[in-house]
């Protein structure tokens, strides 16, 4: 971990853990090793309280499995964190699995198949680690998970302690500037059908020339003066600065494409001289002249810019709304012995999982 982001989280963890009441005491997690900023992720735990973090570590594009272990170790001990309660495998761990009360669906875990679910004890709470809606059903078996017995929450990102969806529109802009856009004087098309609209639309429209929205009325009834809200149907073909993609992928079809079977076919669409591809699958091939941020298309299904690229302060937030969620579902099951639901308490962090997005 850079000594930057190390001092960085050293002054804003335990504001950020005591404004969330985070509170992992007697809970073993099972987690992963990682880098740079998500090496954070087993000192948030342990200095929740957390009585052992187990960390899964493997090679991957962000570096070899030693090199994740290098860094969340050396991550906790800057961070003041009890090392000893720490442990590492390359690979699962079966015997951790066992053990764990709070599992984190991180990316170096994934996917959260049978064969490790059936590890699990019954009641052991699996954090999705993002919203419920933003569901991707590889991740993790469901059906093995009823089976087991095993919770599965989402998570409540907007949280007052985290507020975590403030962060979309500032990741949108942090896509233009990347590309060269000046956004003050630009022309932008913002495609987001799902809540983060309502976090994104304000927050871009007070910075660019006009925003042109395509989100199927998820960004409200009151728009900004200068947001134009289209539709597919619309027979204007425009001349956009840059296409904005936050929009929920979908299994087996492409976000936005010239194929007529796209979620937004491109003829709808119009044109634009860059895309910024947060969220969304784009088939990049049909957008000859493009510049694309981030240059590398990511994988299907993932998000091409994620907390990380803003820094320490938006991944601690996700990586403590997650195991707050799942700390909640938790104590919620070790007092009731059943999954709680009905007249229970709304639960604040956390939305039980059934294998559908939550509500």
């Amino acid at each position: 971990m850079d000594a930057w982001i190390l001092k960085r989280a050293r002054r804003t963890l335990p504001r950020l853990l005591k404004k969330a009441g985070l509170d992992l005491s007697g809970m073993n997690v099972y987690t992963e090793a990682a880098t740079e900023s998500y090496a954070c992720g087993a000192a948030i735990a342990l200095l929740a309280g957390a009585q052992s973090v187990h960390c899964m570590a493997r090679d991957s594009r962000f570096g070899p499995a030693r090199d994740a272990i290098r860094q969340t170790r050396a991550a906790a001990a800057g961070l003041g964190a009890d090392v000893a309660r720490l442990t590492f495998s390359e690979g699962h761990d079966a015997r951790a699995l066992e053990l764990a009360d709070l599992v984190t669906n991180m990316g170096m875990l994934r996917p959260l198949n049978a064969e490790l679910i059936q590890r699990l004890r019954p009641g052991t709470v699996i954090s999705l680690m993002y919203e419920a809606w933003e569901l991707r059903s590889g991740d993790i078996d469901f059906t093995a998970a009823k089976q087991r017995g095993v919770v599965v929450v989402g998570v409540r990102e907007n949280h007052r302690a985290v507020e975590c969806h403030h962060s979309a529109a500032v990741l949108l802009l942090r896509g233009l500037l990347e590309a060269g856009l000046a956004v003050f004087c630009d022309e932008l098309l913002l495609v987001c059908a799902n809540p983060f609209a309502l976090y994104a639309v304000p927050g871009l429209a007070a910075q660019c020339d006009r925003l042109y929205l395509l989100d199927r009325g998820y960004g409200g009834p009151n728009l900004p003066r200068n947001v134009q809200r289209v539709f597919v149907e619309d027979p204007v073909s425009r001349a956009y600065d840059a296409l904005l993609l936050l929009d929920v992928p979908q299994e087996g079809r492409w976000t936005v494409a010239a194929d007529k079977e796209a979620v937004w076919p491109l003829p709808c669409l119009g044109t634009w001289d860059v895309c910024v591809q947060a969220m969304g699958d784009v088939r990049r091939e049909d957008f000859p002249g493009v510049k694309f941020v981030p240059d590398a298309a990511p994988a299907r299904g993932y998000m091409g810019l994620n907390p990380a690229a803003l820094g320490i302060d938006l991944v601690a937030r996700t990586v403590v709304a997650g195991l707050s969620a799942a700390a909640e579902a938790r104590t919620a099951l070790a007092a009731c012995r059943e999954p709680p639901g009905g007249a229970s308490p709304r639960m604040q962090w956390a939305v039980l999982m059934n294998g559908e997005a939550g509500q």
